[in-house]
C-alpha cells in the first residue's frame, strides 16, 4: 500500500497498489484525460487518486512543473486537498509502484521543455557590453 499525502495532509487515507498497471498503461499511450481527487499537497507537488473509467483507482503524483502552464512556485496556489482535477497520466514505474501525472496540455512538458512558447527578446543592444559591466 502507499500512503497518501505522506507528511501533507492527506488525512491518512491510503489508496492499495493496482493489481495490475496494465488498465492505466492504456491512458499513458492514449493522453486521455482521467478524473482525480487531490489528496496531499506538498512543496514538490500534489498527490492525486485518479479514478478509471471502469472504478479502478491508483495514486500517482503531478509535480509542481506539471501542475499549470508556466511557472508555479507555490502548489497550494493551484490546488488544494479534496479538489476534483483533470490529469493525464505521463508515465508508471512499475518496479517503484510511481505514476507520474500532468494537468498541463499535450505536449508542454516541465522542467523547461516549453522555451517555444517564449517570446524572443532582441539582446543587439548588450553587444558590446563587458561581463564585467
Amino acid at each position: 500500500e502507499s500512503k497518501i499525502g505522506k507528511g501533507g495532509g492527506g488525512g491518512g487515507s491510503r489508496v492499495s497498489v493496482p493489481d495490475s498497471w496494465e488498465p492505466f498503461q492504456a491512458f499513458v499511450r492514449s493522453g486521455e484525460w482521467v478524473d482525480g481527487k487531490v489528496n496531499g499537497v506538498l512543496n514538490f507537488g500534489a498527490f492525486v487518486t485518479i479514478t478509471l473509467p471502469d472504478g479502478k483507482l491508483a495514486q500517482g503524483l503531478c509535480h509542481v512543473s506539471q501542475l499549470q502552464e508556466g511557472f508555479c512556485d507555490n502548489p497550494s496556489d493551484v490546488v488544494e486537498v479534496g479538489q476534483a482535477v483533470k490529469v493525464r497520466i505521463m508515465n508508471i514505474d512499475e518496479d517503484r509502484n510511481k505514476m507520474s501525472l500532468s494537468m498541463r496540455e499535450a505536449g508542454s512538458g516541465g522542467g523547461g521543455g516549453g522555451r517555444s512558447n517564449r517570446v524572443q527578446v532582441d539582446l543587439s543592444p548588450f553587444e558590446d557590453v563587458g561581463p564585467d559591466e
